[in-house]
């Protein structure tokens, strides 16, 4: 509950810094971060959750020992290594398999993206071919869904083979005023200045790519100070700091969102879900 509370109060004041940094149209500076800047962050992050994420794909089992997620590479790997004889196989292979079926649909979108029709063929493929479109585009709503139905299923049969998220608490979290006062600025420390900056690197870097694949030229102040408000107003719903996600601005590139439209529908699913 401690760092849940301080990870509300970060998001609220990683939201101010970013405001007043839009406000005061400081986005130019990001301008002058280059490629392979860009580049190389998102590249070590990509392998900083990969390895931050082992051992929920290993299954370990860790009741009863004294295993921690620890914040830097080497100890999380070197954790991971520790307790390797305590892997659950289902979980593992279960993982393993959700990553080839990614892959392959990966691939098999590329394929499909670059596939020349023929001038003339039957109804049936052109169906076929919109259905493979559609899973393909769609892969990681499908793999998660498709394990989520093998999981429930196999639970209901009586069968604990995997490891499942406990239950959750439905409803839409109340308003709550972020707890804010000496003791959780001292606790976060350079969290204030640090997290803010890796949220506009994050988002800037995903919108410049974009950007530059679809062209068309982003306005840097305008995404931190929309990044600033988002990270504001989730806070008073115990919200924690976000940023741009790669996965989800691929997934609606690849399926032709082009405006803010997306992310409306995007949110009235998960206010639906919860």
């Amino acid at each position: 509950a401690r760092f849940a509370c301080y990870a509300v109060a970060l998001s609220l004041m990683c939201g101010l810094v970013q405001l007043g940094l839009g406000v005061f149209n400081l986005g130019f500076i990001v301008e002058y971060i280059s490629y392979p800047v860009i580049s190389g962050f998102t590249s070590a992050a990509a392998i900083t959750i990969a390895v931050g994420q082992l051992h929920s794909l290993l299954g370990l089992d860790l009741t009863g020992t004294n295993f921690t997620s620890q914040r830097t590479f080497i100890s999380d790997v070197y954790e991971n290594c520790r307790y390797i004889a305590y892997l659950t196989p289902s979980d593992l292979i279960c993982g393993l398999v959700c990553i080839v079926i990614l892959v392959s649909f990966k691939e098999m979108k590329g394929y499909m993206d670059n596939w020349r029709a023929p001038s003339i063929y039957s109804p049936f493929d052109y169906v076929l071919r919109q259905v493979i479109w559609l899973v393909t585009t769609a892969r990681n709503a499908v793999v998660v869904i498709g394990a989520t139905l093998i999981a429930f299923s196999l639970r209901q049969a009586g069968y604990e083979y995997m490891t499942l998220v406990e239950n959750l608490t439905p409803g839409v979290p109340a308003l709550v005023v972020p707890t804010l006062n000496s003791t959780v600025v001292e606790e976060v420390g350079l969290g204030i200045v640090l997290v803010p900056m890796i949220g506009i690197l994050e988002s800037i870097a995903i919108a410049k790519a974009f950007g530059r694949k679809n062209g068309y030229r982003i306005c840097a102040s305008q995404e931190i100070l929309a990044l600033g408000l988002a990270n504001i107003v989730g806070s008073f719903v115990q919200a924690f700091p976000v940023t741009g996600s790669f996965s989800r601005t691929a997934v609606n590139s690849q399926s032709g969102v082009a405006s803010q439209i997306g992310g409306i529908y995007t949110g009235i699913l998960v206010l639906l879900a919860l």
